[in-house]
């Protein structure tokens, strides 16, 4: 089990500052240093039809953000 809290919190937070410039309408999304996915939960929150895939060098975040996103790498 992997504990959230040692995590850097400006990898792990929600992106507000972000949400906005992401459209609606994307159908995929491509998520760069995911980190825990806190963006792309928040991306699939308020689109139900789209695919997020995020990118995380961590393997513990990595391993945390498996269960969030449709895919990560």
């Amino acid at each position: 089990m992997i504990i959230v809290n040692n995590f850097n919190p400006s990898y792990i937070g929600a992106r507000n500052d972000i949400l906005p410039l992401i459209p609606d309408y994307m159908s995929k999304v491509l998520d760069i240093g995911c980190g825990t996915g806190a963006l792309g939960e928040q991306i699939e929150q308020r689109n139900n039809n789209v695919e997020v895939i995020g990118i995380e060098f961590d393997e513990q975040m990595a391993e945390v953000v498996q269960k969030k996103l449709d895919k990560v790498i």
